[in-house]
């Protein structure tokens, strides 16, 4: 009779700790490892970075190339430089005021147009911008923001 109730308390133990295993590593567990948070944790930084990446605008320390398409727009923040190397583009002006030639060390008005291998300075963050009348290579210092029409 002893070793029938120690049989009986093995085979409930038995399935006890079988039932208990069944249900780890699913989402009703709270107990999870470190690399499941790893893991999740990672996933919400890269979301996170991929969305901060595509909302920030493009900033550049030295000058790159780049190809505007015909009618395309290039808004400067404060501080971005321009080189007009190949095409034709016009300068708008912002809410405060136009963009700087530098190299001519006068303001540019508007629709007026750029004059290849020209230093452009934008003063401010104001809708300031170079419109491509026709293909346009133009190098850019700085953050800038490209579009299209």
């Amino acid at each position: 009779m002893k070793k029938n109730r120690i049989l009986i308390g093995l085979i409930f133990l038995l399935l006890f700790c079988i039932n208990i295993g069944a249900d780890t590593d699913t989402q009703n567990d709270p107990l999870v490892t470190k690399s499941y948070v790893d893991k999740i944790v990672a996933e919400q930084v890269e979301k996170a970075v991929a969305e901060q990446i595509e909302a920030a605008p493009v900033q550049s320390s030295s000058f790159i190339v780049l190809h505007m398409d015909k009618g395309t727009r290039i808004y400067g923040d404060e501080g971005t430089e321009f080189i007009l190397r190949s095409g034709e583009a016009y300068a708008t002006v912002g809410t405060n005021g136009p963009m700087i030639d530098v190299t001519a060390g006068a303001d540019l008005s508007e629709n007026e147009a750029l004059i290849k291998n020209h230093l452009l300075l934008c003063p401010r963050n104001d809708g300031r911008a170079i419109v491509a009348k026709t293909e346009v290579y133009i190098m850019v210092k700085g953050n800038y923001e490209l579009r299209s029409n």
